[in-house]
Parts: structure tokens; C-alpha cells; sequence
């Protein structure tokens, strides 16, 4: 009934990724979708080997993140089953790190695309 934003394959893993609205704080319902998403498809893989999938794991992305006790632990709980939270800010500065020099030559090569000049110069 439900459906999944985004999946990626890549050699043996999937990887699933949830995305919620912007302004939206990660909740349970969130968490607990996510989790069931990613424990159906894990069976499926489990009993479907043809693909050569043998790795399923999860994000999800969300504006804000409950910083209370309960959303806390389940978090944890969530990360030992493969499933990862993170913000949008810290996904994004993490991209950017992580591509900053492929962008620095992409930009020094002439490139007239003002966004990723834009991007550099954040």
C-alpha cells in the first residue's frame, strides 16, 4: 500500500532511501515505514537470489530531527538493522565535502553552469 521513494543498486547492495516533506519532523510512523519497507525487501532478497543481492540498507533524509529520548533509541535500534537517519543539511555538507574537488575542477575548466560556481563558493 505503501511505496518507496528512492532504491539504488550498486554490485550486491541495495540501498533504499526515504525522503520526507521539507518541514517535517522524523516520527515514528516514518521510522517504523521505513523499517517495514526495508524488512520486505530484505526477504525478498533473502528468498530471490538471482539478482546477487546479499546487502539491503536504508536512509532516511528529514528536515528535523526529534532530538527526545524515544525517537533517540530508536534511531540506534534502526542503525543496528542497517536503516540511517540524517538531516538534509548534514546529507548535503557531506556531498559537498565529499565532491568539493571533483566541483573545484569542473568550475576551473570553464565550466558557465553559475550553480555549481554558486556551490564552490559556499
Amino acid at each position: 500500500k505503501g511505496r518507496i521513494d528512492l532504491v539504488l543498486s550498486s554490485g550486491e547492495q541495495l540501498l533504499i532511501l526515504e525522503f520526507m516533506r521539507p518541514g517535517l519532523k522524523l516520527d515514528w510512523d516514518h521510522m517504523t515505514r521505513c523499517e517495514h519497507y526495508l524488512t520486505k525487501i530484505q526477504t525478498a532478497v533473502r528468498s530471490n537470489t538471482f539478482e546477487g543481492f546479499t546487502k539491503v540498507s536504508g536512509y532516511i533524509i528529514a528536515d528535523k530531527i526529534d532530538k527526545d529520548t524515544d525517537i533517540t533509541e530508536k534511531i540506534q535500534s534502526l542503525a543496528k538493522q542497517g536503516i540511517f537517519v540524517t538531516d538534509w543539511k548534514m546529507l548535503l555538507d557531506r556531498a559537498l565535502s565529499s565532491w568539493n574537488d571533483y566541483l573545484k575542477i569542473l568550475v576551473h575548466r570553464g565550466s558557465k553552469d553559475q550553480r555549481l560556481r554558486n556551490l564552490l563558493e559556499d
